[in-house]
């Protein structure tokens, strides 16, 4: 860094003749994205969208077999592509956005399309505002507020050095004002005032900033916050600079922005959102304002108001240290107001449910059987029936909850206590045949989307992401010939073994008809547990998987056995020993990082 870009060969135990280039688009701090492109005659090296240089080939392309990243890099992922070409790398990026709203405030770029979008990037962050700033676009932002935050700014550049001109500047200081301002000729101007402060410490937030011929109009969490009149030509604007507290989820360009598609409502198009080892999904179901890793205690207004053949959906995890936690349905916000439905799960006891009016706490009524345990993800249901509010936990009717107050006194929801709530939102027109459809994803994209990639599209029936291990949970449907197992994972740097277990039963006596076990620094190793006891063993002649390395598993069922691909490369065909239609449930446990799991089935 702050240097030359250097390339070279190690050939017979030696370094070879260095080459240069004199240009370096690795900056300390940025973001970036790369492709290596071999050649006939090279490897051409493409950074941030340019063609950077040629490496002439030193020694067949036949003869390499690995790959090797070393130093300071954060890598958020790599991967290889068949058939690259200019132009599919060429394609200007875009994501169409359904709803990145913290929807609480019924915002939506519905259908709009952020160019060039950027994901959690590394602060401070300057980068080039593709084709330069003009009125009609806007710069759209979602981010969360640190708890122990000071300040942040966004910053409209003319040049991305400390020296050059800042023609916005848009500085929130907590707990103070708003400040905005500009920078010019190597001193700062006339400072600007907004008293009302939208940034809350520990809170959520999505903003627009749109360029105007007037000035730049700043939307946050769906109000106009400010205009500030223009003090420099928009045209001279090249770059976006971000600075501070603040953890930036996604940041992007959108054209031809408008109030009407700003104002819409927001609303998720959910083709599975379930923690589908249970079969579940909401599939073409419209979650309408979702929202996204809440931060706990959460209050917010039911936008519309509950009304019976709505359902509240929330998908969450239980902490391993968990005590509580509680949904309640209120009449309004605060401590003091009513509750109208109390669903108070305990870890290790029942689940009470409770209605709270006039200040105290009335009757309570008990389920026995308590399905959340500590470590496991559920997906639950709460649908209000003109009856009472009835609760589905991973699939199963729980409870029904009478009413005690009228429905259209509940304005407010509100979630408290030990629980890691992934997404929750409201089903307009829930019923019980949409529930119960089989869980899909579709995958269009896994790879970096600066150039337009994307992967074919694959259904995974089930995904499972993040799950807690040790994992055990039934096969949705049985195993069957036809089907695979895909798995994305990472083996963490202090690993010794993990497993992967397709068993008859959910016990431990239960029969294993395939054991996958990679041990660190050793074997694959390969066996099946029947009667009480370990059969043969059988192994893999090489291990692709090592310490600190991420890694990609397809489990192909065949009618003569288990076909195992490791990281693309075909590893071993385990033959059956127990029948395909006794296998029931899935098993992993181990020193194992897995983000994503499923089953694909053949078309």
């Amino acid at each position: 860094m702050g240097s030359k870009v250097a390339m070279n060969s190690f050939r017979n135990g030696g370094w070879q003749t260095e080459e240069f280039a004199s240009e370096n688009p690795f900056k300390k701090g940025e973001a970036f994205e790369m492709f290596i492109v071999p050649k006939p005659e090279g490897y051409q090296v493409f950074v941030n969208g340019k063609e950077h240089y040629m490496f002439k080939h030193r020694m067949p392309l036949e003869t390499v077999t690995a790959l090797n990243i070393v130093g300071h890099i954060n890598a958020n992922l790599f991967g290889f592509i068949e058939n690259w070409s200019i132009p599919s790398f060429t394609k200007e990026s875009k994501t169409t956005i359904t709803s990145l709203g913290s929807s609480r405030w019924g915002l939506s770029t519905e259908q709009s399309e952020v160019l060039h979008p950027v994901q959690n990037p590394i602060l401070p962050y300057v980068g080039t505002i593709p084709g330069g700033l003009r009125a009609g676009m806007a710069l759209y932002l979602q981010g969360v507020i640190p708890t122990n935050a000071d300040k942040f700014a966004i910053n409209f550049k003319t040049g991305q050095s400390d020296k050059d001109d800042v023609a916005f500047h848009f500085n929130p200081r907590m707990g103070s004002k708003v400040a905005m301002n500009s920078f010019r000729n190597g001193g700062w101007q006339t400072e600007e005032f907004v008293s009302e402060n939208p940034f809350k410490k520990g809170e959520a937030f999505e903003m627009f900033i749109v360029p105007k011929p007037e000035g730049y109009q700043v939307f946050v969490n769906g109000k106009e916050h400010y205009m500030f009149k223009h003090r420099m030509p928009l045209e001279t604007v090249t770059a976006l600079n971000i600075v501070g507290h603040i953890n930036v989820n996604l940041f992007g360009f959108i054209e031809n922005w408008s109030i009407p598609s700003f104002t819409k409502e927001s609303k998720t198009t959910i083709t599975s959102l379930g923690s589908s080892r249970w079969g579940l999904s909401t599939e073409q179901s419209e979650v309408l304002h979702p929202v996204q890793n809440p931060i706990l205690p959460y209050v917010g207004t039911i936008p519309g108001g509950l009304r019976a053949g709505m359902a509240l959906y929330l998908q969450g995890v239980i902490p391993t240290n968990a005590d509580k936690f509680a949904i309640n349905f209120k009449t309004g916000q605060s401590d003091k107001d009513d509750v109208a439905f109390h669903f108070n799960p305990r870890m290790g006891s029942k689940v009470a449910m409770n209605s709270f009016r006039n200040g105290g706490w009335q009757t309570e009524e008990f389920v026995s059987e308590n399905p959340f345990k500590k470590g496991e993800a559920f997906e639950m249901f709460i649908v209000p029936k003109p009856e009472g509010y009835q609760v589905f936990v991973n699939g199963k009717e729980h409870y029904m909850f009478k009413h005690r107050m009228p429905l259209e006194t509940v304005t407010a929801l509100n979630i408290v206590g030990h629980i890691n709530a992934n997404l929750f939102g409201f089903i307009e027109n829930w019923s019980i045949p949409s529930f119960t459809k089989e869980s899909k994803t579709t995958i269009t994209s896994l790879g970096s989307s600066r150039w337009g990639l994307s992967t074919v599209q694959s259904e995974v029936l089930h995904p499972v992401q993040n799950p807690t291990l040790p994992y055990e949970g039934p096969i949705a449907g049985g195993l069957r010939a036809g089907m695979a197992l895909y798995f994305d994972g990472n083996v963490p740097t202090n690993a010794d073994r993990f497993s992967i277990n397709f068993k008859t039963g959910q016990s431990v006596k239960d029969d294993i008809a395939f054991h996958f076990n990679p041990r660190m620094g050793s074997k694959v190793v390969m066996n099946s547990f029947r009667n009480g006891r370990w059969q043969t063993e059988e192994f893999a002649s090489q291990n692709p998987f090592k310490k600190g390395e991420a890694f990609s598993i397809l489990i192909g069922i065949k009618s003569d056995g288990y076909k195992v691909h490791v990281k693309g490369q075909e590893l071993f065909m385990f033959k059956h020993r127990i029948p395909l239609e006794k296998v029931t449930t899935l098993n992993i446990k181990g020193n194992v990082s897995i983000s994503f799991f499923g089953f694909i089935m053949d078309k």
